[in-house]
C-alpha cells in the first residue's frame, strides 16, 4: 500500500510543481525592499526576483531587477511601483528591509506599523540601516542584485555573527517589539557603501525613536556578550610586549543576575564557554591561556558597559527588564533610568580549555 501511495505521489509531482510554477510566474516576488524619506515623500525601492525560465529549459534564473517609486505613504509608493510591473507584487518572501537614516529618525513608527498590519508579509526578515548613503543605493548595488536566496551582505552578517561574534542580525519582529516596550533599547546593524563595496558598519542605538549614538565595532563584541548573542567568538589578547595569541570561544552563555547594594542596582555577569586555542605565540600554559582570555573578556565587557553609562547613559543591554522581572518590588520603588549611570557590576568568567 505504501509503495502505491509513493508511486502516486511521484506521478503527481510534475503536475503539482507545474501548478506552483505557473502561480509564481504570475507574481512579482519581492525579496529585498528599501525605503527612503525625501521631501516629505517615501521613496520605496524593491528588488523583484526574476523567475522566468530559460529558453533552453535549464534551471530558473534568479537575478533581481529593481524598481522605485515615490508616494505620500508607503502603500502609495508601492502601488506606484506596481504600475511599472506587469505582475502582481508579492511581499510574502521579503528577506531584507533597508531603511535610511531619515526614515529611522522620522518615520520608524510608520514603517513598523505598515509591515505589522500587512498580513501578506512574513515578519521574520532582517533589517539594516543605511548609513551615509540612501537605502535605494544600497539595494541597487550589484552585490545585492546578483545573489539568491541570500545576498552577500546577509551572508556576511550571519558568517560574522557565527565566527567572530561581532555582527548582529536584527529581525523586524524583534525591532518592532523593542520599539514598543519601555524595558528594551532598539538597535540596528548599519550598512555602508564605500567605493562600490558594501560593508557592515556600527550598531545604531535608538532612544525615543531617534538614533542617539553609533556603537563602534570595538564595542560590538562586548554588546553581543552582554545580550547573550554569540555563537562563536574570536578573542585576541596580548601575551607579551609585542606578541598576541588568539583563541576561539564556543558554547558561550551569558547570565545576568540582578542585585541591590546600598539601594542601587548591581549586577553579576556570568560568562561561560569553551576555549579552543588558535595561535599561541607566547607558549602559554593552559592556565595562562584561560586567565588571559578571562581578563580580555572582562576588558571587552567593561569597555562597552562604561561606554553605555558614561557616553550615552542608556541601558542598551535590557538590564532594566531583568530588574523588572526579578526585583520587581525594588524596581517599582525607583526610576531605573536615573540609577543606571551609577550601576556597579562584577564579571565572573568560567571557561574551560578544550
Amino acid at each position: 500500500m505504501k509503495k502505491k501511495i509513493l508511486i502516486l505521489i511521484i506521478l503527481l509531482l510534475p503536475l503539482i510543481s507545474g501548478c506552483n510554477y505557473k502561480e509564481l510566474n504570475n507574481l512579482s516576488i519581492i525579496n529585498y525592499i528599501a525605503i527612503d524619506y525625501i521631501d516629505n515623500e517615501y521613496l520605496t525601492t524593491v528588488k523583484v526576483l526574476n523567475t522566468e525560465k530559460n529558453t533552453d529549459n535549464q534551471s530558473d534564473t534568479f537575478n533581481g531587477v529593481t524598481y522605485s517609486a515615490k508616494g505620500k505613504t508607503i502603500t502609495e509608493s508601492i502601488t506606484n511601483i506596481s504600475l511599472s510591473i506587469p505582475k502582481k507584487i508579492y511581499l510574502s518572501h521579503i528577506e531584507l528591509l533597508v531603511i535610511s537614516e531619515s526614515v529611522a529618525n522620522n518615520k520608524l513608527n510608520d514603517i513598523i506599523d505598515y509591515f505589522i498590519k500587512n498580513n501578506e508579509v512574513n515578519k521574520n526578515f532582517s533589517v539594516l540601516l543605511s548609513r551615509n548613503s540612501s537605502a535605494k543605493e544600497i539595494l541597487e548595488e550589484k552585490e545585492l542584485l546578483s545573489s539568491y536566496p541570500y545576498g552577500n551582505i546577509l551572508s556576511s552578517i550571519e558568517n560574522s555573527s557565527n565566527t567572530s561574534g561581532i555582527s548582529s542580525d536584527i529581525k523586524f519582529i524583534d525591532l518592532a517589539y523593542y520599539l514598543n516596550t519601555d524595558y528594551k533599547t532598539p538597535i540596528l546593524t548599519t550598512i555602508k557603501l564605500d567605493n562600490d563595496k558594501l560593508t557592515i558598519d556600527n550598531l545604531a542605538i535608538f532612544k525615543n525613536n531617534k538614533i542617539i549614538s553609533y556603537l563602534d565595532n570595538q564595542y560590538n563584541l562586548g554588546y553581543n556578550f552582554m545580550t547573550d548573542n554569540i555563537n562563536q567568538a574570536i578573542i585576541n589578547y596580548k601575551c607579551d610586549n609585542d606578541k598576541y595569541s588568539s583563541v576561539r570561544l564556543n558554547n558561550t552563555n551569558t547570565i545576568i543576575r540582578p542585585k541591590i547594594k546600598n539601594n542601587k542596582p548591581y549586577i553579576n555577569i556570568y560568562i561561560t564557554g569553551d576555549i579552543y586555542l588558535i595561535e599561541n605565540t607566547c607558549n602559554n600554559t593552559n592556565t595562562e591561556i584561560r586567565n588571559n582570555t578571562s581578563k580580555e573578556i572582562n576588558n571587552i565587557i567593561s569597555n562597552v558597559l562604561e561606554y553605555s553609562k558614561d557616553n550615552i547613559n542608556t541601558d542598551i543591554f535590557n538590564i532594566e527588564e531583568i530588574f523588572y522581572k526579578f526585583k520587581n518590588k525594588y524596581y517599582n520603588s525607583i526610576n531605573f533610568k536615573d540609577k543606571y549611570k551609577d550601576m556597579k557590576y562584577k564579571i565572573i568568567t568560567r571557561l574551560e580549555m578544550r
